[in-house]
């Protein structure tokens, strides 16, 4: 394990970058915080403090947070049902699902997918099209 240091040394944001990075592509997992604390070769309260310390938000929230944000692309751009989505994004639970979906969004992940799919889609500009229209 590595010596405490100042958070803003290049070690410690090269590791915490590396615990990110890892989040990112293995969100779907059940991540642990020892697994990622091994990551950083800190201890886990180092760890944990640090990582509050460099993203504002604990181990946990980061994770969920970044989790529903996969939800909301995967609730708008497949028709998947809601517990397949979950279970694609890392819950293992629909209802926590629901539960942490409501209070990052204020909706329910049903109503969500509902009330955006109402929503005309925009057809996607070409970039060809989008420079002859700058000129």
């Amino acid at each position: 394990r590595v010596v405490a240091q100042n958070p803003g040394e290049p070690e410690f944001h090269q590791a915490v970058k590396e615990v990110l990075d890892h989040i990112s592509l293995h969100y779907q997992e059940n991540l642990t915080v020892s697994e990622l604390s091994g990551l950083s070769k800190y201890s886990e309260y180092y760890f944990m403090k640090l990582f509050r310390q460099y993203t504002g938000k604990t181990l946990v929230e980061y994770i969920n947070d970044f989790r529903m944000e996969k939800a909301r692309y995967l609730l708008t751009h497949s028709d998947a049902p809601v517990t397949e989505i979950a279970m694609q994004v890392g819950f293992n639970s629909t209802s926590y699902f629901i539960k942490k979906f409501q209070q990052s969004n204020k909706i329910s992940p049903h109503k969500y997918e509902t009330d955006l799919r109402k929503i005309p889609k925009q057809p996607h500009m070409s970039r060809l099209r989008f420079y002859a229209e700058l000129q």
